[in-house]
């Protein structure tokens, strides 16, 4: 190992910025470097019945007072489900992420990755042969809802119980089918890296 590359301690030194035209410093670095990936949760809930799709608030006007009241037509839907999902997580993973959120503005390296699927209600038109073909993800739904809005509900859902701010996510894997049995599956991944570094 080159001197230029260690500390007064003998030890490798932090990166510069001339380091990274440096491909043998660059490997040393890396390979030395003690990162540690912490697992905080990893958690899959299903919830059961037709998936919900994120709408928009709409206005209305108070007929005397010409005052505007926004409101959103699913917000009940949107309470039932976080209970929902909150009454499904583990304990000790509702507990973990309780006691992150609050302070999580100060975690550095704290993400959440989100793999969602969603099951649709085969229509009712559908023949034997397409509700098989539909069940055995053959035919899939080209219908709306899109599937963004079903995504933006479930993150709007998951806020306050899985992160403080939709920028900690940084994954999402979302598809949309047809079932017998409609059903939102919901999987949570929440890490924190750590590094020497």
């Amino acid at each position: 190992m080159k001197k230029e590359y260690l500390n007064k301690k003998g030890i490798l030194r932090k990166p510069k910025r001339e380091d990274l035209n440096d491909n043998e410093y660059l490997n040393l670095f890396l390979e030395n470097l003690n990162s540690q990936e912490e697992k905080i949760v990893d958690t899959q809930i299903t919830i059961l019945g037709e998936p919900i799709n994120y709408v928009r608030e709409r206005a209305t006007r108070f007929s005397s007072k010409k005052k505007v009241r926004f409101y959103n037509a699913k917000e009940q839907q949107m309470k039932d489900m976080r209970k929902a999902i909150s009454d499904k997580m583990n304990k000790e993973d509702t507990a973990l992420l309780k006691s992150i959120i609050p302070n999580s503005i100060d975690i550095k390296g704290y993400t959440v990755s989100l793999e969602l699927e969603f099951y649709k209600s085969i229509p009712k038109a559908f023949s034997i042969k397409d509700t098989i073909l539909a069940e055995n993800k053959i035919i899939l739904p080209e219908s709306r809802p899109d599937l963004d809005n079903y995504d933006k509900f479930v993150c709007d859902v998951l806020h306050t119980i899985a992160f403080d701010d939709d920028s900690r996510i940084v994954s999402i894997k979302s598809s949309k089918f047809y079932s017998i049995k409609p059903r939102t599956n919901i999987r949570i991944i929440a890490r924190k890296i750590i590094t020497k570094y």
